[in-house]
């Protein structure tokens, strides 16, 4: 962990965001796709909506970490 408080803060909440938020989508999806937890219409729906949700967290990461 950085040593300032502010950068130490920053670190905290970007492992936060990506344990709560994306570790989420990528348990569901995995659910779904690698272990056909639902129907093929429902899996396209999860799906498309997991794409979205990535999306949104990648460009925050990048926003945020300057990459």
């Amino acid at each position: 962990m950085p040593a300032d408080p502010a950068a130490r803060a920053f670190a905290r909440m970007t492992e936060d965001v990506c344990d709560t938020k994306y570790e989420a989508i990528t348990s569901g999806f995995g659910e779904v796709r690698w272990f056909s937890r639902s129907s093929s219409a429902l899996a396209d729906t999860f799906y498309a909506a997991a794409a979205q949700q990535t999306a949104t967290l990648q460009a925050w990461l990048m926003a945020h970490l300057d990459a």
